[in-house]
């Protein structure tokens, strides 16, 4: 006859911790702990440009990198550079209340080229700058997100932190 199993005693004097803990919070806590908040609060204002300017100037900007606390913008042509340096502040100023902090404290506003964005039939791209295996450890990362969009938002904030790593201060 075999022997009772007595139960597991009870653990006294241990924290209460809730059995569901929001993805936000975990999310937060881990890049607070790997010291990566300042950076990934910058690749958000990346991410976060076209949404705080609007369909009209997004078309025409793109946000390229972060270099100390200046957003480096590169813009189709000189007339619409030279408009957006007159909504410099007020950009700057929803950029850093969209981030929900001040990240940014300047645009550093460049003509050059505009990508086009895919069709939203075609896969997307591998994120600029990351190699093979960076991309993997980023799809890795965000695979277990079911969440589409919430795949596809830190997808982005994380491909555009990486930039920011490598780009470094001014």
């Amino acid at each position: 006859m075999p022997a009772e199993v007595s139960p597991a005693p009870m653990r006294r004097n241990l924290p209460r911790v809730p059995f569901f803990t929001s993805l936000g919070t975990v999310l937060d806590k881990t890049v607070q702990d790997l010291g990566l908040g300042e950076v990934v609060e910058k690749g958000a204002a990346i991410v976060l440009w076209p949404e705080v300017v609007g369909e009209a100037v997004s078309r025409v900007t793109h946000p390229q990198t972060v270099r100390g606390r200046t957003l480096v913008v590169t813009v189709a042509d000189s007339a619409w550079l030279q408009q957006l340096r007159y909504l410099e502040e007020t950009m700057v100023e929803q950029l850093n209340a969209a981030v929900g902090r001040t990240v940014i404290e300047g645009i550093y506003l460049q003509v050059g080229p505009i990508p086009v964005a895919p069709a939203a039939e075609e896969p997307p791209e591998r994120p600029a700058g990351l190699d093979a295996e960076e991309e993997a450890d980023l799809e890795a990362v965000v695979a277990a997100l079911e969440d589409p969009d919430l795949r596809a938002t830190l997808r982005s904030v994380l491909a555009a932190s990486r930039r920011i790593e490598e780009d470094g201060p001014p």
